[in-house]
């Protein structure tokens, strides 16, 4: 029975790496991606993601979401997509598709603002939503959360190290 809890404290603290080695990875992937190519998004196959700051789509989009975005070649009347708006990034709909300019409605405020945009500004279109993750996304993906990652795998490692030589 001890031996039974030996194991699956392992299996548990194992997979709890894992989860924490894959954070960090991304983590540092994330970071290295805006250095090297000087943007605000990184990309994995097209994909990225943004945290949604305000709340001019309700009720699909609100704030503190997690929208995952797809990078396209074009895109359709009714998506929703990622834009660069000055020095920020909004997210709107497209209404209409004319001379090569898209053009998306904004409904901040209760005013409803249409922008035309060039593909150049698009960030990508809207595939899937966390709703609420936004706050704990921010702390997972933050610089400190890296560090507290590299400590806790460190300090896995060297505990059970400690533990095998006196078994030994």
């Amino acid at each position: 029975m001890k031996r039974r809890s030996k194991i699956t404290l392992k299996i548990i603290l194992g997979v709890i790496v894992l989860i924490m080695a894959l954070l960090g990875a991304l983590n540092l992937y994330n970071s290295l991606y805006n250095m090297l190519y000087k943007t605000d998004y990184s990309k994995i196959f097209g994909y990225s993601n943004h945290i949604v700051f305000e709340d001019n789509l309700l009720p699909k989009y609100k704030m503190n979401d997690v929208v995952i975005l797809k990078e396209e070649f074009s895109y359709s009347v009714g998506e929703v997509i990622l834009f660069k708006y000055y020095d920020s990034y909004k997210l709107a709909e497209i209404t209409d598709i004319s001379a090569g300019k898209y053009t998306v409605i904004d409904k901040t405020d209760s005013i409803n603002q249409d922008y035309d945009l060039s593909f150049d500004l698009i960030v990508g279109k809207a595939v899937f939503n966390l709703k609420s993750f936004g706050k704990l996304y921010d702390i997972i993906t933050s610089p400190y959360a890296f560090v507290f990652i590299a400590f806790f795998i460190a300090g896995y490692f060297l505990l059970t190290s400690q533990i095998k030589i006196k078994e030994i």
